[in-house]
């Protein structure tokens, strides 16, 4: 689902209106949702909150530069499953956990999310 206010011209209530029925409709069907958030933030925060049963993940991030890893080396290159690495070691570090927890975690939020197991 693509949210955002950053260069769109259909309303914000609009976009509330169709991203409340796009929930009902993962909802019924018992599906995740995977949400891009760009400049909406709280607006889609208030509306996830009203749907304590969804599961899913925000893949877009347009928060302030502090708050997200710079991917150095790799700015402007091709995205590789191999650069998992450096989130997972960056994540232990904020963290303060062993890189093998963070691997742990994080698959089992996967499983949950998309109903592997």
């Amino acid at each position: 689902m693509d949210f955002y206010y950053y260069h769109d011209f259909t309303s914000p209530e609009l976009q509330k209106k169709v991203l409340h029925q796009q929930i009902q409709l993962a909802l019924k069907y018992n599906l995740p949702v995977l949400l891009h958030i760009r400049e909406a933030y709280l607006d889609t925060i208030a509306i996830v909150k009203q749907y304590p049963q969804l599961r899913g993940i925000v893949h877009c991030f347009s928060g302030y530069l502090d708050d997200a890893l710079v991917p150095v080396p790799y700015r402007g290159k091709i995205n590789l499953p191999g650069y998992i690495q450096h989130t997972v070691s960056k994540l232990a570090t904020i963290k303060n956990m062993a890189v093998k927890e963070v691997i742990k975690i994080t698959t089992q939020n996967a499983q949950t999310v998309f109903k592997l197991k």
